[in-house]
């Protein structure tokens, strides 16, 4: 892959060079001098810059932005593929801070990465039936229903 390509790549998501080097986890100079033809474009920086445009596009997911079919499809595959035990529910992470039972039927989560968010006991009982973008939706839905100030609640009909 040229340099062209992982240009190319940086454009599929709203972010400066700044930014996506720093998804990518390579110093921003990297990618400046790789994009003008100062450095030779490796394999490790294409995987790290795909990874940055996945990142992206599931952060955005969450906040109820459209994603392509093609990269859904192939986020799906992936999350499938990845469970880490203690992780969030939604994105997989490793870490996430699971509160005690306060009573509800629902569990309540704290991710670094989806920010806090409640699951309710029959959607959790539907959540191993559905692929793991649509854990992804139904956050982003559950976002945009929540009122100002409100921890968000995945429901049942969060799926839809």
């Amino acid at each position: 892959m040229t340099d062209v390509k992982l240009k190319h790549l940086r454009g599929f998501v709203p972010l400066t060079q700044a930014a996506f080097a720093n998804r990518m986890g390579v110093p921003a100079r990297t990618l400046q001098d790789i994009e003008a033809n100062k450095s030779a474009t490796r394999p490790i920086h294409v995987n790290a810059a795909k990874w940055a445009v996945f990142e992206t596009l599931a952060v955005d997911a969450i906040k109820g932005m459209a994603v392509p079919d093609d990269f859904i499809d192939l986020a799906s595959r992936l999350l499938e593929v990845v469970a880490v035990p203690d992780a969030c529910p939604v994105c997989k992470r490793p870490g996430v801070v699971r509160a005690a039972r306060t009573g509800g039927d629902y569990s309540e989560y704290n991710c670094e990465n989806c920010g806090t968010y409640r699951i309710s006991g029959t959607a959790e009982a539907m959540w191993g039936h559905k692929k793991p973008v649509d854990h992804f939706r139904a956050l982003g839905n559950a976002r945009l229903k929540a009122e100002l100030d409100t921890i968000p609640m995945i429901m049942s009909y969060s799926f839809d």
